[in-house]
């Protein structure tokens, strides 16, 4: 899901597409791949995600992963409270908030190149 979202974002930005049209073309192109692919909870994860993060960025604001996370379990969990005991909800959630969280220090352990 992140790839054919950051792969069609970058390239409507490519192509010259204003930031608004690209986010909004983005969103829908998510949203239809998690249509098409049945509505997986982590599949849904990802897509909620993703309007999160980019719907901040339409509406002037700053989108945060982690407020992403969270309202999609809340959303998945709203739509099938069953969800929640699901071993593939339970996994996706806890593997991107281990993500989320730990990606900022263990980046910083590891020195760049500049």
């Amino acid at each position: 899901m992140g790839l054919i979202g950051a792969g069609a974002f970058f390239l409507l930005r490519v192509v010259g597409c204003g930031r608004r049209l690209t986010g909004c073309l983005t969103l829908g192109l998510v949203w239809a791949y998690a249509v098409v692919t049945g509505g997986f909870a982590s599949v849904v994860r990802a897509a909620t995600m993703a309007t999160t993060v980019l719907g901040g960025g339409l509406i002037d604001r700053e989108g945060n992963a982690l407020n992403g996370l969270g309202f999609a379990a809340f959303v998945l969990l709203a739509w099938r409270p069953g969800h929640l005991f699901d071993v593939g909800f339970q996994l996706s959630f806890g593997a991107t908030g281990v993500i989320l969280l730990f990606y900022k220090p263990i980046r910083n352990v590891f020195p760049t190149k500049d």
